[in-house]
């Protein structure tokens, strides 16, 4: 994921990624992104997973890319407003015919593998999304 998110960032200047402690790599994708790309497209944020899927939401509507980063999947159902009704809707209901979009990748991990607790590990990534057909839930199995 990191070489491939390395790629299109070096292809795309509108890209960045968002979320907690990206500029240490914590979960391994942003692993050395800060040192090539700057603090400026490597964006550091507090404990808040509402907050990073809601600033995904407004940096899409100014016209960026956002590759927004909830560390663990346990903690997306906290997001569901921002990306299953904002994320989803909001190209529909204020300008999709005009050419709206709102280009975001929402990624989280799931699963033991962490090893982080009972409320760190779970498989709890299903969200109830896929709003909209151009919509995709990609899942790693093991």
């Amino acid at each position: 994921m990191n070489e491939a998110l390395r790629e299109e960032m070096r292809r795309d200047e509108r890209i960045f990624v968002i979320g907690q402690n990206m500029r240490v790599g914590v979960s391994g994708l942003s692993v050395g992104l800060v040192q090539e790309f700057g603090p400026e497209r490597v964006l550091d944020t507090g404990i808040s997973e509402t907050a990073i899927a809601g600033s995904a939401v407004g940096a899409a509507l100014a016209g960026l890319v956002p590759v927004a980063e909830i560390l663990m999947c346990d903690f997306i159902s906290v997001c569901y407003d921002e990306i299953c009704t904002k994320a989803a809707r909001w190209g529909y209901t204020h300008g999709r015919q005009g050419g709206m979009t709102l280009p975001i990748v929402y990624m989280a991990g799931c699963g033991g593998y962490g090893h982080w607790g009972a409320e760190h590990s779970n498989q709890s990534g299903d969200v109830q999304a896929q709003p909209r057909p151009e919509d995709h839930l990609p899942v790693q199995s093991a």
